[in-house]
C-alpha cells in the first residue's frame, strides 16, 4: 500500500488545474474524444461517452476538489484561459 510514497517524494510541488465551473469538465473531456476521433480513428460517442462523464461526476463529489491539498491553484475558465493563481 505504501509502495506509491517514492514517488510523491519525487515531487517538489502539486499542482491543480481548478476548473471554476464543474461542467467545463465534461466540455473538455468531449472535446478530448472529439480530437480523438480525428487523430486516432476512435473515441467515446454518444452513450459511451454519456456514462463517463457521469461516472466521472458521481464518483467524485464536486466538494472535495476544494479541498485538494496544492502548492499552487490555477483557477481556469471553460476555455482553459488562467483566471486566478493561489500559492501555498
Amino acid at each position: 500500500m505504501l509502495k506509491y510514497l517514492p514517488i510523491w517524494n519525487l515531487f517538489d510541488r502539486i499542482w491543480h488545474l481548478k476548473a471554476l465551473d464543474f461542467n467545463s469538465t465534461c466540455i473538455w473531456k468531449t472535446e478530448q474524444e472529439q480530437e480523438y476521433e480525428i487523430t486516432r480513428g476512435s473515441c467515446l460517442k454518444d452513450c459511451q461517452l454519456e456514462a463517463f462523464l457521469r461516472m466521472i461526476q458521481v464518483s467524485i463529489p464536486q466538494e472535495d476538489y476544494n479541498y485538494i491539498n496544492a502548492n499552487v491553484i490555477l483557477g481556469l475558465n471553460e476555455s482553459r484561459q488562467i483566471t486566478y493563481i493561489r500559492t501555498n
